[in-house]
């Protein structure tokens, strides 16, 4: 292929993508390099051999250098001014406005969410878990034995360019990486000093501001180089009351409580007359409590991070390397008051029960224990407080052997320490039903000065706390080189092995283990640990000069469930200059995450239809905070997969480039918790299933939903099939540069077997799974000056839980204009959804966020923003 065509469809990727105007990538010889500035006293031999070195790149994908910029494999390929012109202000964000994350990516730090305050990538709609994250080509550590990265832990201010893997790539980085990977490369070679900071104000409402600052410093001499890089990071917390559609949100946990007992369904106390607000579930009239007053959805978060990259040349064929880096994440945010549920055993509600009203609800005896769904109040607002510390750093030392021969070994530690404590808000339940038999605390009255509640305030306030430790040590040592001439070049051989030591431990306050924390469902602590072993090897046979195969394969043994090997085949054919074709056939795997294995038992709540219980009806209604417990399991065995890929890149006249890539992946033995509504819904059919459980209100055949068991299980398999697909034009007319591209992913399936016994369904057009994605963009640079305009479209989805209903595409324009003056810097403005279009709502769910599907849209509406760049 020639340079132009090369040149130009990398650019095209990064246009194509909506994330840069003017020079949007720097010359991959310059952007990979890896040497300092040789003596001026070296021989002219040594000067064009370091020249000819600069000249060979490895892009992700292959651990083989070449001079050919495009491999078997497609990778995106988006550079530090291009992630600037993006106008977003973490890596997840510019992750997620990438149409080939057709699925969008969890990138908020939603404070009630299972998934926790934790910002990852999902390639494909695979899955984040499916979506290997490597920093400078090293495995970065999941978050708390999860099996997904942080990338909140990726200060931007250190980043040099992304590499996005469009490809499964097992057979060159082991587990995770069946959707894709993403390649996050730091800054190296930099002289002098430089200044970044950044300032966000979102247009929906109150909260959401962001700044950010980053000091860059670099020193590059004969023989050594050296760079700082210190960032910070601030953003405001969002509350519901900042958005229209969360500033109601209503709850059956309320002030006074609702109550249920043997005999009598879930329902309002008497005292619940004059509480305006009321919720209605199952035909019954609910006391309700508004926590869209009080709570947040997003926290207040700050980041200060540290870098540094360091290289000493011992001479012109040794080098001693490091990279240090450290940063501190803080998340903070208040909830409305502790929601919970307790209970009230049967002889103390007898004792108390005209107290407690309960005869006006026709119950003259108690005949057994009295569950309470309780609003704390007197509590006042629940704090959550979150520090996540992370150290880590690499040493390693790389050299040349006789002839083009290339080593390398690096030793590798990361550790990670995730504390949250709740200081406020939350109470023990003991204590509680101690209060209730004394007749200090009635959960059903709603006088705040009683001088009693103070006291039993008091005694029962309690701070639970969750500390988080995890570990990851790597070693790894590689060769790479030449083995012999072939018609199209010579053949390279890299071989490598590799070792992973990982561990991880949760620990919880001994209440909560305990179940005795109000507002806190049963949870315990849990730890594990791991080791891998690997063995890689990979081929690259230039066999003509249009025709290059690749073959790699690697074997990784695990001390947990046993050894896999996975082998890839690709090939790249150009038949003319303009027109390249390439192709790979690789298979993979998934090792189940620590958290999988040894996770002690854990429950959340989630809304349901209960189809068992109204099976046969049209208009099944909706029992709110249902409690699903799950736990690990140590039997899980890896999930495994086969893909297939097949591209065309072509540039068919000047200033015009067009690819696409066609990708199939299959998925077997998939690890995870069953869904609850599936769940349902097929024992509801006449299904059983081992290990799951329905517990139902009082034991009753005919009780509210309260708790399902689920296990966690290698069950199911999936399918996924797509294109993606790019196109760009850039032009010039006298000094002004201008360019249009167009990137777009497309799902021909999702098809999923949830669990043994069902079904294969299509769950593609599903909440959160929309058919397609497309992302637009133009530029036009004269002078110093340049203007970016930028159109994303997501296509509609179906409700969650009404498949009539539709959640509609959503189209929004982002804009920037950028002024690079003549004293060294440059300032750009830009806003993102400039028209602050707002978007689709799930009407099937309650109210409040649930309406949101918050992997694919933001909350913020309309956001304006400036960057100011500064060198010195």
């Amino acid at each position: 292929m020639s340079r132009r065509l090369l040149r130009s469809h990398r650019l095209a990727f990064a246009v194509s993508g909506g994330l840069a105007s003017g020079t949007l990538l720097m010359p991959m010889a310059r952007a990979q390099q890896a040497d300092p500035v040789t003596k001026e006293a070296d021989s002219t031999a040594v000067e064009k051999k370091a020249e000819k070195k600069s000249e060979r790149i490895q892009v992700t994908g292959s651990r083989i250098k070449r001079t050919d910029v495009e491999g078997v494999s497609s990778v995106i390929q988006i550079d530090s001014e291009a992630i600037q012109k993006s106008g977003v202000s973490s890596v997840s964000e510019l992750m997620q406005n990438l149409s080939v994350s057709i699925d969008g990516s969890y990138s908020s730090y939603s404070v009630e969410d299972k998934r926790g305050t934790v910002m990852n990538v999902n390639l494909r709609g695979l899955g984040p878990e499916n979506t290997l994250v490597l920093l400078d080509g090293r495995r970065l550590p999941d978050e708390g034995g999860e099996g997904v990265v942080d990338l909140s832990v990726i200060p931007m201010a250190a980043v040099e360019r992304i590499e996005v893997l469009k490809d499964s790539a097992s057979a060159i980085y082991g587990s995770d990486a069946t959707g894709g990977v993403i390649n996050i490369i730091t800054k190296k070679d930099f002289e002098g000093s430089a200044v970044y900071a950044r300032g966000s104000k979102p247009q929906a409402g109150d909260g959401g501001v962001g700044t950010q600052f980053s000091y860059m410093t670099g020193v590059t001499k004969d023989n050594f180089r050296n760079l700082t890089v210190l960032g910070y990071q601030h953003q405001e917390p969002i509350y519901y009351r900042d958005r229209e559609w969360t500033e109601r949100g209503l709850s059956i946990y309320a002030f006074p409580a609702n109550l249920q007992t043997v005999g009598l369904p879930l329902q309002a106390h008497p005292n619940c007359a004059d509480n305006p607000d009321k919720l209605s579930e199952e035909g019954r009239t609910l006391c309700a409590y508004n926590y869209g007053e009080t709570s947040a959805f997003s926290s207040e978060f700050t980041q200060v991070s540290i870098l540094n990259n360091f290289e000493y040349r011992l001479n012109d064929s040794l080098s001693l390397f490091s990279n240090l880096r450290a940063n501190r994440n803080t998340n903070s945010w208040n909830q409305a008051p502790n929601a919970g549920e307790f209970t009230i055993p049967q002889a103390i509600a007898a004792a108390r029960v005209n107290e407690l009203k309960l005869a006006q609800l026709g119950l003259t005896t108690v005949e057994g224990p009295v569950d309470v769904y309780y609003r704390g109040v007197p509590w006042g607002l629940r704090r959550f407080e979150e520090e996540n510390t992370v150290f880590g750093g690499s040493i390693g030392v790389r050299g040349e052997l006789a002839g083009s021969w290339e080593w390398q070994a690096v030793a590798g530690r990361t550790e990670g320490k995730k504390d949250q404590v709740n200081p406020t808000g939350f109470m023990l339940k003991s204590e509680l039903v101690n209060a209730v038999a004394s007749g200090e605390f009635n959960p059903f009255e709603t006088n705040l000065a009683d001088p009693n509640l103070a006291n039993v305030v008091s005694r029962a306030s309690y701070q639970p706390f969750v500390i988080t430790e995890t570990q990851m040590i790597t070693y790894d040592a590689n060769t790479t080189g030449e083995l012999f001439d072939l018609p199209g070049g010579s053949a390279a051989l890299a071989l490598g092995v590799n070792r992973i030591e990982q561990d991880y431990k949760k620990t919880i306050d001994t209440q909560s283990e305990n179940n005795n924390v109000f507002g806190i469902v049963n949870d315990q602590g849990d730890q594990g640990d791991r080791q891998v072993n690997a063995l890689y090897a990979e081929l690259s046979l230039p066999v003509l000069k249009e025709l290059e195969l690749q073959a790699a394969v690697r074997h990784d043994q695990y001390s947990d469930f046993g050894g896999t090997t996975n082998p890839k085949f690709g090939f790249k054919y150009r038949p003319v200059d303009r027109l390249m074709f390439r192709g790979s056939a690789a298979t993979g795997f998934k090792a189940p995450t620590l958290r999988q294995i040894y996770k002690g038992k854990s429950v959340g709540l989630d809304n349901l239809k209960d189809t068992i219980l109204y099976a046969g009806q049209a208009d099944i209604p909706t029992t709110t905070e249902v409690e699903i417990e799950t736990s690990g399991n140590q039997d899980l065995q890896e999930e495994t997969s086969t893909s297939y890929s097949f591209g065309v890149v072509a540039d068919p006249f000047e200033g015009f480039s067009v690819g696409a890539d066609y990708w199939y992946i299959e998925i077997n033995d998939i690890v995870q918790d069953m869904d609850a509504q599936r769940v349902v819904d097929s024992i509801a059919s006449g299904q059983s299933y081992e290990g799951v459980e329905i517990i139902r209100a009082g034991n009753a055949a005919d009780g509210r939903l309260e708790r399902i068991i689920i296990p966690t299980m290698n069950l199911g398999e999936s399918e996924n099939s797509g294109i993606d697909t790019n196109a760009e034009y850039r032009f010039r007319a006298g000094t002004t540069r201008a360019s249009v591209g167009s990137e777009y992913s497309r799902k021909f399936y999702s098809r999923s077997v949830p669990f043994p016994g069902q079904a294969q369904e299509d769950l593609l057009g599903e909440r959160g799974r929309p058919r397609w994605r497309m992302v637009n963009t133009g530029t036009v640079a004269f002078g110093n000056q340049s203007v970016l305009l930028r159109n994303n479209i997501i296509a509609k989805q179906q409700s969650a839980l009404d498949p009539d209903l539709d959640i509609g595409s959503f189209t929004t324009y982002d804009a920037q204009y950028a002024w690079s003056h003549p004293w060294n810097g440059s300032i750009a403005l830009g806003a993102l959804n400039v028209f602050d279009t707002d978007f689709p709502r799930d009407n099937s769910e309650r109210a409040g966020d649930d309406t949101r599907v918050k992997e694919l849209f933001s909350p913020d509406g309309r956001v304006l923003y400036v960057n100011l760049n500064q060198v010195f």
